[in-house]
């Protein structure tokens, strides 16, 4: 009799430590995560009477400023050379650029087809 009640008490301890370990538990919630800030846009046209940019002189972070640049009726370029940019827009068009770079300082904007009429301005990266 006593082999019968060690026995039966061995198995509900065995009973008891089973359902302890295949408990679920439910896992920590997942902190939502936060996205990251849009990149600040600035837009900059390309004008034909007179030729020019729209501001003229701009400010961006590097690789962190969205340039938006649009062209009204003719096609333009937005170069500067020292920075190996020179992004071109069609007629009616708009694109987006970063300025990807870490190189800091101001520097000389042209448009390559109207550079001789006056058509230039400065980047500067902060």
């Amino acid at each position: 009799m006593k082999l019968k009640v060690v026995f039966g008490s061995a198995l509900v301890g065995i009973a008891v430590l089973a359902m302890a370990c295949s408990s679920t538990t439910t896992p920590a919630p997942v902190p939502a995560k936060t996205p990251a800030p849009a990149a600040a846009s600035i837009t900059v046209t390309l004008t034909e009477t007179p030729y020019a940019f729209v501001p003229k002189d701009i400010t961006v972070e590097a690789g962190k400023n969205v340039v938006k640049l649009t062209s009204l009726k003719e096609i333009h370029s937005f170069t500067i050379v020292d920075l190996k940019i020179d992004q071109i827009v069609q007629p009616g068009k708009s694109v987006n650029i970063t300025i990807p770079t870490d190189k800091k300082g101001t520097f000389k904007l042209i448009c390559t087809p109207h550079e001789s009429v006056g058509m230039i301005g400065t980047v500067t990266v902060k």
